[in-house]
């Protein structure tokens, strides 16, 4: 086994974000938050995607509940009127902060 697919502990700030979690195979990989532009999720990550329990928050919008390959799970919640997000875009907000 090499030390890349050894689950390490990480804080990378890149983009505006910063990733505060482990990493295997240099993604995200267990628990983890990323954080910064007025977002942060917290939870469990798999192959780089949100996957199982865990909380997103931005300003105008909580979703708190389980992911799996980076999409919610379950019913989504109503979004704002007049923010631009919906499923796709919080989950790919997720995926692409890191610029992975």
């Amino acid at each position: 086994m090499s030390l890349k697919q050894i689950p390490l502990r990480v804080i990378i700030k890149r983009n505006g974000f910063t990733y505060d979690g482990f990493l295997k195979n240099e993604k995200p990989e267990g628990y983890g938050k990323i954080f910064g532009k007025g977002i942060i999720y917290k939870g469990y990550w798999q192959n780089g995607l949100p996957n199982g329990y865990g909380i997103f928050t931005s300003k105008n919008f909580t979703y708190i509940g389980y992911w799996k390959d980076g999409k919610i799970v379950g019913e989504i919640p109503d979004f704002n009127t007049g923010i631009n997000n919906d499923e796709e875009e919080v989950a790919g907000i997720l995926t692409n902060m890191l610029g992975n």
